[in-house]
């Protein structure tokens, strides 16, 4: 979604749920769908499929048609009570209002980097794009526009998707994002 800035910090996040998730996670749990690491871009990165689409390739995203394809996914469930909390908390100390949401959690490997893009089409360009850091370093950046800025565990992230942006990890631990598309 477009902002007039790169990026804002919208509020605080519990270190609670953090921390919840931090324990809860598997090293099992990021083989089960590999979807979105064979995606352009995101091939040193792996992903937990939380609420997402089915059959990503049959969807059409130029319209807004695809949001009848959202569908809690096999790990849904385990990590369900965090997922709610957290929305819960972007609900109750943001503006954001939304109707619908995919969400996964994301994590970049040890020196690894997405490379530059923009995110494209309805399902990208109309979405709150929201990060939440749960496992990062200062020598981890997100990169928008070509200025380099360090996301913190603790806050809740919103970007503008559409500018051009990447990430690089230049230290030796994996770096992991709760991650959610938002729409109103």
């Amino acid at each position: 979604m477009k902002l007039d800035v790169p990026y804002k910090v919208l509020c605080d996040f519990d270190s609670q749920i953090i921390e919840s998730i931090k324990d809860r996670l598997e090293e099992k749990d990021w083989h089960i769908n590999g979807i979105r690491n064979t995606m352009a871009n995101l091939e040193q990165t792996q992903s937990i499929i939380l609420r997402y689409f089915d059959d990503y390739s049959k969807i059409n995203f130029s319209d807004s048609s695809w949001q009848s394809n959202v569908t809690n996914h096999k790990l849904y469930e385990k990590y369900s009570d965090l997922i709610e909390q957290s929305l819960k908390h972007i609900s109750d100390n943001t503006d954001i209002k939304f109707k619908e949401y995919v969400c996964f959690f994301a994590r970049l490997r040890p020196n690894g980097e997405v490379g530059q893009h923009t995110d494209s089409g309805d399902f990208l360009e109309t979405c709150h794009r929201i990060h939440i850091p749960i496992i990062t370093h200062p020598d981890c950046k997100y990169i928008i526009e070509d200025v380099e800025y360090h996301w913190e565990p603790g806050n809740v992230y919103e970007f503008d998707n559409t500018r051009m942006h990447g990430v690089v990890n230049r230290n030796d631990q994996w770096r992991v994002h709760l991650m959610f598309n938002l729409y109103e």
